[in-house]
């Protein structure tokens, strides 16, 4: 896989579907394109595969990262009645822009951070 902006610009991938109790359902090892193209996006294509290897995927909730996430993966899986959860990048809501939150409605996020040893706890 190329990756463009990386110091080491060709990796393999291992996609992986796997279980909320992390055991693995089933695994693909990814160097490059493959010769024969679904026409589906990377990600798209990727999903699909790995979901075609369970018996009944719409009894499971699939959950995914903004890599993967596009309108067109959600409709489909839809269309199967696969639950789907998933980040979305903002150049991949194809034509269904996100409300804007008025500023009035922002809400301030206060961060704590501890440290813990054997002996005391300290606050950062």
């Amino acid at each position: 896989m190329f990756i463009k902006d990386k110091p080491i610009r060709f990796r393999f991938k291992i996609w992986m579907l796997y279980s909320s109790s992390r055991y693995p359902y089933a695994m693909e090892i990814y160097s490059e394109r493959k010769n024969e193209s679904s026409g589906m996006p990377l990600g798209e294509d990727v999903v699909t595969q790995l979901l075609s290897k369970i018996a009944d995927p719409s009894s499971h909730e699939i959950k995914f990262d903004n890599f993967f996430t596009s309108h067109n993966l959600l409709k489909k899986l839809s269309d199967f009645r696969i639950r789907t959860t998933g980040t979305v990048r903002s150049n991949r809501i194809w034509q269904c822009p996100l409300p804007k939150r008025p500023q009035k409605q922002l809400i301030l996020v206060v961060m704590e951070l501890y440290s813990f040893t054997d002996e005391m706890t300290t606050q950062l």
